[in-house]
């Protein structure tokens, strides 16, 4: 059984000051390795990206630290999912984050990808299931504000559909894709809630409720 774990920000910036994702010659080395595959010089990589020779040099030399701001900014020019340079290739795994159209009210795969240290997940023993909403995604998340964050980056299982008590879940409902907690209690039956149950009213467990995965875990990559 898998178990829903809401990793605050405190427990991934520890666990990353470990080295398990930020040590710095990794990121350097994750660097230096895509340069060199995709141009034929330092000097032609700056040139093609519009990016300062003395400033990449350095940061290549150890003379400039490669913090985790410069980082994400290198990966949004470069067009790279985010974490590229930060992971470690051997134990990270790559999350694709998926969007919602919402003429068809279906999970769309975006382009992007949500790169993260297999530790992190060590509920988890399977990942190709695995997908990721933004906290930029227009998903309901006041419905349940008092366990979610805006913030946080949404880590579900699109095979984990069996129904757990209390477990979290994106639903798809009269063509809305939702979020809701289960909850199957002699009182209230099998029903989907909301933290907020004054403002959204529970839905019945029936063939109008498709489950699309359940919550695994909850990730803020904000920085301090």
């Amino acid at each position: 059984m898998y178990i829903t774990i809401f990793l605050t920000f405190s427990q991934v910036f520890n666990i990353m000051q470990n080295n398990l994702i930020i040590e710095q010659q990794t990121m350097i080395q994750n660097l230096r390795d895509y340069i060199h595959q995709n141009s034929t010089s330092v000097t032609a990589f700056a040139k093609i990206h519009n990016l300062y020779l003395s400033n990449l040099s350095n940061i290549l030399n150890g003379k400039r630290t490669f913090s985790i701001k410069l980082a994400r900014e290198l990966e949004d020019k470069l067009n790279l999912e985010t974490g590229y340079f930060t992971r470690s290739k051997e134990s990270s795994i790559k999350i694709p984050f998926n969007n919602i159209n919402y003429e068809t009210s279906e999970l769309v795969p975006d382009k992007a990808y949500f790169s993260i240290e297999k530790e992190l997940l060590g509920q988890s023993k399977i990942f190709n299931f695995l997908f990721a909403i933004h906290p930029s995604i227009n998903l309901d998340r006041s419905a349940m504000q008092k366990r979610l964050l805006k913030s946080q980056i949404l880590i579900f299982d699109s095979q984990q559909a069996d129904l757990l008590d209390n477990k979290i879940y994106l639903l798809r409902y009269k063509n809305q894709i939702i979020l809701r907690k289960y909850v199957d209690n002699i009182e209230m039956q099998d029903y989907f809630v909301a933290d907020l149950s004054e403002i959204y009213a529970s839905i019945k467990h029936s063939k109008e409720v498709e489950v699309l995965g359940r919550l695994l875990y909850t990730v803020n990559i904000g920085e301090e």
